[in-house]
C-alpha cells in the first residue's frame, strides 16, 4: 500500500506530487538515519508511550500519534523505544518544485547490494536530467562501490552519485541507497524552470520479492516497472486475469523495464509478477502529462519478503561471521537429502555447485547475490547414483570444497 498526495494549481503546468509506501509493522524498527535532504521528517508511533529521539531532541508519542521535525540534517540518527515509521519529505515553498517523499527503512532493513533503475523517459521542455543515487553509511569504515567507483564513508556520512542509466551498488557494511529522479526543466505554462522529482529507497536483497502485484494502470500517463533479478537464469512471468501474458529469463543483475502497452489487460486488471527463484527487486514510476508534455510524476519501491534465508536474524544488529566458510554437510553419509551450510562475512556474488567424481556438474544450489550471514541449502539425491560427490563454494576469488557421500 502506498500514499499519494497530488497538489493542483491550474496556472502552472506541473502538479506537485508526494508518494511513499506505507510499510507493514514487520518492516519497521527502532534505529534509523536520515538519508536525504528534506523539508520535514514525519514520525509515526504504533505503540503507546514511545520515546523518540531525533538527534539530541526527544519526545513521547502514543500509538497513532505523529511528530514532525523540519529540516532534519542528512545523517541525523533517529532512535525509539518501540517500532516507528519514518517519512522524509522535500518540496520548495510553492510545493511545485523539488517535491518528493519516501519511507525511510530502519537499519535492520538495510543491505549491502542494490540495483538502481534508469531514469524514466520524460517529455519535459529544455530538460537536464540530474537524477542521482544518495548513499549514507551507518557504520565507520564502510567501503562502497557505486558503478565501480569506490568511496570510504563513516557512520552518518553522505555521498551522491549521478545516476541516469541505472548502476549497481555494493558495500562491506549495510548502507542506505536512495534513488532520486530529478529533471530540471521549463514549465511550459508558467515559463519558469523547476525540478521535477520523485524519490524512493532501494530495497535490500534481504527484503526482495519473489512475487509482486501492481494495481491496474489506466492512468493518463506512462507507468514503468523495473524488475531486477538477484539470481542467474531467473524466469519471470507476467500475468493478468490469471493468464500468463509474458515470460522473460533474466541474468544476475539484469534489469527489465515493463510499460502499460507491453502487457495485455494491465490497463484494467492487476498485474501479477512472479519469479521462479526468490530474489527480485521492483520499482514503479509514473509520469502523467498533457499534449505530450509531462507534469505529475511519482515513484515507489515495492516491498516484500523472499523465502527466509539468513538464519542468524534478530530484532537487533546481527553479528556477522568473520570469514567465508563452507561447512561439512549433515548428515554425511546421507540417503535422500542433506543440509549444506555456509557463512558469508559480507554480501556478494555466490556460486554453490555439486559435481560428481568425474567433475560433471549435477546441481546448482546457489547462483547470485546473497546477503552476509549464515545460510543453509538442502541438497537432494533423487535421481543420483550412490557414490561420492563434491560441493564447491565460490565467493569472489575464494573457493572451498567439501566431500559428500550418497548411500542408497
Amino acid at each position: 500500500m502506498y500514499y499519494l498526495l497530488n497538489t493542483f494549481n491550474h496556472s502552472r503546468y506541473e502538479d506537485g506530487g508526494l508518494s511513499y509506501s506505507i510499510l507493514e509493522e514487520r518492516f519497521l524498527g527502532t534505529d534509523y538515519w536520515i538519508p536525504v535532504p528534506n523539508q520535514v521528517v514525519s514520525i509515526l508511533a504504533i505503540r503507546d508511550n514511545t520515546t523518540v529521539t531525533v538527534g539530541s531532541s526527544s519526545c513521547v508519542l502514543q500509538a497513532g500519534e505523529t511528530a514532525q521535525r523540519p529540516n532534519v540534517a542528512v545523517g541525523t540518527h533517529v532512535t525509539s523505544s518501540a517500532p516507528i515509521m519514518v517519512v522524509a519529505a522535500n518540496y520548495e515553498a510553492d510545493h511545485y518544485g523539488a517535491t518528493y517523499a519516501l519511507e525511510v527503512p530502519p537499519v535492520t532493513g538495510l543491505g549491502c547490494a542494490y540495483f538502481s533503475p534508469h531514469s524514466h523517459a520524460h517529455g519535459y521542455q529544455d530538460a537536464t536530467d540530474m537524477s542521482r543515487i544518495c548513499i549514507l553509511a551507518t557504520e565507520d569504515g564502510t567501503m562502497v562501490s557505486v558503478g565501480g567507483s569506490p568511496i570510504s564513508l563513516d557512520a552518518g556520512q553522505f555521498a551522491e552519485f549521478s545516476d541516469t542509466a541505472g548502476i549497481d551498488v555494493q558495500s562491506n557494511h549495510p548502507i542506505y541507497a536512495v534513488y532520486i529522479n530529478d529533471v530540471h526543466a521549463r514549465d511550459p505554462w508558467a515559463g519558469e524552470y523547476r525540478h521535477y522529482q520523485y524519490a524512493f529507497p532501494l530495497v535490500s536483497a534481504s527484503d526482495s520479492l519473489f512475487q509482486g502485484v501492481i494495481e491496474p494502470s489506466n492512468t493518463a500517463g506512462d507507468v514503468e516497472i523495473c524488475v531486477v533479478s538477484l539470481r542467474a537464469g531467473n524466469v519471470i512471468t507476467f500475468s493478468t486475469e490469471g493468464v500468463v501474458r509474458r515470460t522473460d529469463t533474466l541474468s544476475l543483475g539484469q534489469r527489465l523495464y515493463i510499460h502499460i502497452g507491453d502487457i495485455p489487460g494491465w490497463a484494467d486488471h492487476s498485474l501479477s509478477i512472479l519469479a521462479r527463484q526468490p530474489g527480485v527487486q521492483m520499482t514503479r514510476s509514473v509520469r502523467c502529462g498533457w499534449a505530450g508534455v509531462s507534469e505529475t510524476t511519482w515513484g515507489t519501491s515495492l516491498w516484500g519478503k523472499a523465502i527466509p534465508r539468513v538464519l542468524n536474524t534478530s530484532p537487533f544488529r546481527t553479528v556477522l561471521p568473520e570469514h567465508c566458510t563452507l561447512r561439512q554437510n549433515y548428515p554425511n553419509p546421507f540417503n535422500t537429502s542433506t543440509m549444506i551450510s555456509y557463512d558469508l562475512s559480507r554480501s556478494g556474488y555466490v556460486s554453490l555447485r555439486v559435481s560428481d567424481l568425474l567433475g560433471r556438474e549435477v546441481a546448482v544450489l546457489e547462483e547470485g547475490f546473497v546477503e552476509a550471514g549464515t545460510h543453509q541449502v538442502i541438497f537432494g539425491g533423487n535421481g543420483l547414483a550412490s557414490g561420492i560427490y563434491f560441493v564447491q563454494l565460490n565467493v569472489g576469488t575464494s573457493s572451498q570444497t567439501k566431500k559428500l557421500m550418497l548411500l542408497k
